[in-house]
């Protein structure tokens, strides 16, 4: 009976050294106030490439939604806010956020890249970027996208038109040499060649790499004949054809 009175002494004991520790933590904790943000680093990882974006301008953006963190409490920063926020700009492809011990807050972003950039008959002008998504085309943006023009919607610009061009951008032949696409009413493709080359009357959309392949042996086969100065536009509607035309 005296062994049983014991344990139960020795475990009122170890109960209230227990409860005193856990109430000594809790009132520390109450008694240290949470970190706050001290520092906000935004980073634009391919800044040197584009400058579409700023992040003073990413800055404002979170500070209308109540989200810049500076100042908070490290505990209320909910990174997911800041990322989805942030990927909602015209110009941001991805956003990351991260929280560090010290009190900074990082929020690293890559811009959208532009693939062709759209000019329809009906006035619409616009990009399509890499991830053959719709963005704004902003006053004074600098970019090497490729100019299609004409009879063209926005689906046919982000399958057509991007497939072409993407081929064309990887092909080391006719990469230096197409400076624009024009569509017609009628849906002809006509490629615009720089340096004062003749145009490409291409047709359809479809077996594009089979026509300009065929375009690239005949002009190789020419040499020593000044093509350019003799056509003002080669046909390759046609299958195993090229047609020199002398006017438009």
């Amino acid at each position: 009976m005296k062994n049983i009175w014991k344990h139960i002494i020795i475990a009122t004991c170890a109960l209230v050294v227990i409860a005193y520790w856990v109430a000594g933590v809790i009132m520390a904790h109450r008694l240290v106030p949470p970190p706050t943000c001290n520092d906000v680093t935004l980073r634009i990882l391919d800044g040197a490439e584009r400058q579409f974006v700023s992040g003073n301008e990413l800055a404002g953006l979170l500070q209308r939604q109540h989200l810049y963190p500076m100042g908070q409490d490290m505990d209320m920063i909910v990174s997911q806010d800041i990322e989805n926020a942030v990927r909602k700009h015209d110009m941001i492809r991805t956003c990351e956020c991260h929280k560090t011990q010290n009190g900074r807050v990082i929020i690293a972003v890559t811009q959208r890249v532009p693939l062709i950039r759209v000019a329809s008959v009906s006035g619409d002008t616009y990009l399509i970027d890499t991830d053959r998504k719709r963005m704004p085309l902003r006053a004074g943006m600098q970019t090497d996208a490729l100019t299609v023009t004409g009879n063209i919607g926005e689906r046919t610009a982000k399958h057509e038109a991007s497939d072409i061009t993407e081929w064309l951008k990887d092909d080391p032949y006719w990469n230096k040499y197409i400076a624009r696409i024009e569509v017609d009413k009628n849906q002809q493709v006509r490629l615009i060649q720089r340096s004062g080359r003749a145009n490409i009357l291409l047709g359809d959309w479809s077996e594009y790499t089979t026509k300009l392949n065929k375009l690239r042996h005949w002009y190789q086969g020419s040499r020593g004949l000044d093509v350019d100065s003799l056509y003002q536009c080669m046909d390759v509607r046609f299958k195993k054809q090229v047609i020199g035309i002398k006017g438009i």
